[in-house]
This record gives structure tokens, C-alpha cells and sequence, in this order.
């Protein structure tokens, strides 16, 4: 019996010292992020509510009136070399001559889902910048910055802003 439990005793220290071998020695540090996929990314802000239309520094954009009550710009996106799951798209207005914030929060998690596959880029569709103003004489005329930042995980991957002036020159209420 003392003879069984010598020759255990002996397999287990045995056991327990090709593991505390087998983790000496050299290995490859396994990576503490995954690898960035979205290096090349890069977008283009555009403006329309169902279509990119394509917008340059120096441009016009309408202001749009909400059923509720409201002021916002409608923003659309080419997002390229980029995956789009989990990423964060935060829009932003600024006037130009103060730098004041006009736009609310606008941050929207998408996925493939949100997005549609055309090829070349993929196209958000239907983004809103509401902006604090109580009229539309407030924003019309304003020269504006309008600012996409998209985010993964926190970190900015790619921004794209345009320098616009804000026209309303459509009545979307039939007011």
C-alpha cells in the first residue's frame, strides 16, 4: 500500500513538473487588441434624407422643419474601408464665427444592417442633426461646420466636416 501511494505520489510529481516546464521559456505575446481593420477608413459627408448628395466646403444646406416642432439638417454618409459593426457615427454643428455647439447630441450605433452595401462604399441614409434653435430666422444664413466623427471602441477611426451656410427655403409643413 505505502509502495502505491509512493509510485501516485511520484506520477503526479512528475505530471506537475512537465507542466511547470512546458510553461518556461519563449511564446509569442498574444495580442492585447484584435487587429484594426478599419485603418484605411475613411468617409464622405453628404447631405438627403434617402440618397447621398454630395456636399463641398461652401455649400448651402436646407434647414428642415420637424413635425414636432423642431430644426434639424439631414446627413447622409459613404463610409469606405470600414466594417460597420459596433461603430458609433457622432454628428455635430458648430457655428464658424463663435464656435458654439447649435446641434444636440447625435450619436448613432449602427451595424450591417444600418447600412447599404453599394459597392465601392457602403451609404448611411436618413441621419438627423437637430439643432437648438426655437425658429428657423435663428439657423437661416448661419455659416456652420458640420462635423462626422465615427468611433470604435471609443477611438476616432475617421472625420469628415464640411464648412455650410443653412437655407430654409423649403416649407416642409405647409405653413
Amino acid at each position: 500500500m505505502l509502495q502505491q501511494q509512493s509510485t501516485r505520489i511520484c506520477k503526479i510529481a512528475k505530471f506537475v513538473l512537465v507542466l511547470l516546464i512546458s510553461g518556461c521559456g519563449e511564446h509569442p505575446a498574444e495580442p492585447t487588441t484584435p487587429a484594426a481593420p478599419d485603418l484605411d477608413a475613411r468617409i464622405d459627408l453628404g447631405a438627403g434624407r434617402v440618397t447621398f448628395v454630395p456636399i463641398k466646403n461652401g455649400d448651402s444646406i436646407e434647414l428642415v422643419s420637424g413635425p414636432q416642432g423642431g430644426f434639424h439638417l439631414e446627413f447622409t454618409l459613404r463610409l469606405y474601408d470600414v466594417d460597420p459593426e459596433n461603430l458609433v457615427l457622432d454628428y455635430q454643428v458648430h457655428e464658424q464665427s463663435s464656435g458654439k455647439l447649435l446641434s444636440f447630441p447625435a450619436r448613432y450605433v449602427i451595424g450591417k444592417g444600418y447600412v447599404l452595401d453599394e459597392g465601392e462604399h457602403l451609404l448611411r441614409v436618413g441621419d438627423r442633426a437637430i439643432l437648438d434653435v426655437k425658429t428657423p430666422t435663428e439657423a437661416e444664413g448661419l455659416q456652420v461646420q458640420a462635423t462626422c466623427n465615427i468611433e470604435r471602441a471609443g477611438v476616432v477611426i475617421a472625420k469628415d466636416e464640411k464648412s455650410l451656410t443653412i437655407l430654409d427655403q423649403v416649407d416642409e409643413l405647409g405653413l
